[in-house]
């Protein structure tokens, strides 16, 4: 297979981690097989992220066959919705992508990740969106997925794939791709196809559970997942929050967005599933609140009573400023 007949747009979304999109952006130069294009989409960062990815691109603007852009947003307008900004500036510009690589910006891919999942690309099948083997960037001989997660409705959780095993273990694309119910978006592969026939990200859910409305859209018209074996990425995990711990260790913002997005997802999707969903949600809510999570209990009331209208982050900046004012 001729790889290089392939025209390949990364996408990559920052929001106030330039730090680690400079590591993502000096790994891309190490491809054996090298994208059309890398589109930087700064999420709204207020820590002087775009200043210095900008200068970072000036320097390396001529290097390798790779054209690099830089997206500023006015305001952190969410996963999705900051992905879907790479894709329209494609459109709009008239060029023709045959696969979108949406990457985490705390990534670090191997250098044969891209030709692995070109190589997966190339067979017979009705495949939208691959996933890589994600490895944890901490712990690179463990397994953070492969390629993607299984969804189980009744509960609103998803398991990743592999989760835990050692790299050295031995795996194949046919063993695993039965198993996904959507591709983890740390590395989404998507096919010019599947954006033309499903469309865009959904961006009502801000964070967590695109991935899987898009796959389930994507399953509607008869796409499924697919799993590339030999494209490897690392992956940080969590570092976007890593500043929105409470003291007690929580993660409130996370917490929120997590809750909010398993009552949408079932709301849509699984609608026979919702009373379970939300009786274990109660019950992790309770749990916090035992154990003095005030923060991350307060979250997820917040997405419990309020599930049926699309929340803005200014209600989590609210219930900061709530907390504080108890401390």
């Amino acid at each position: 297979m001729d790889t290089e007949i392939k025209r390949v747009a990364v996408v990559i979304v920052n929001w106030e981690g330039w730090q680690d999109t400079v590591v993502c952006l000096e790994s891309l130069e190490e491809l054996t097989v090298h994208p059309t294009q890398v589109i930087l989409v700064d999420n709204g960062s207020s820590d002087g992220s775009a200043e210095h990815l900008a200068d970072w691109l000036q320097k390396h603007e001529k290097s390798l066959d790779t054209t690099y852009i830089l997206l500023r947003l006015h305001t952190n307008c969410g996963f999705a919705a900051a992905n879907n900004a790479g894709i329209r500036y494609l459109e709009a510009g008239g060029q023709h992508i045959d696969y979108y690589w949406f990457l985490n910006n705390d990534t670090r891919v191997d250098k044969n990740a891209l030709a692995g999942l070109l190589e997966r690309s190339s067979r017979p099948d009705r495949v939208g969106i691959y996933g890589s083997v994600i490895l944890d960037e901490r712990e690179p001989h463990i397994v953070q997925t492969l390629g993607g997660a299984h969804y189980e409705a009744f509960t609103a959780q998803a398991r990743h794939i592999g989760g835990g095993r050692a790299c050295t273990d031995v795996w194949n694309s046919a063993d695993i791709e039965p198993q996904l119910s959507y591709i983890y978006g740390a590395s989404m592969f998507v096919s010019h196809e599947f954006v033309a026939q499903i469309g865009l990200m959904c961006e009502d859910y801000f964070l967590y559970d695109e991935e899987l409305d898009w796959a389930l859209r994507g399953k509607a018209k008869g796409f499924t997942p697919g799993f590339a074996d030999s494209s490897i990425v690392y992956h940080k995990g969590g570092a976007s929050f890593a500043q929105a711990r409470a003291t007690d260790g929580s993660n409130y913002v996370s917490d929120y967005y997590l809750v909010r997005g398993a009552v949408v997802t079932t709301w849509r999707w699984y609608p026979w599933a919702l009373p379970s969903v939300l009786f274990m949600r109660w019950r992790e809510l309770f749990v916090r609140l035992f154990h003095g999570q005030r923060l991350s209990a307060r979250a997820t009331a917040l997405a419990l009573l309020m599930p049926w209208r699309l929340l803005l982050p200014d209600d989590l900046r609210a219930l900061v400023e709530r907390g504080r004012a108890d401390v």
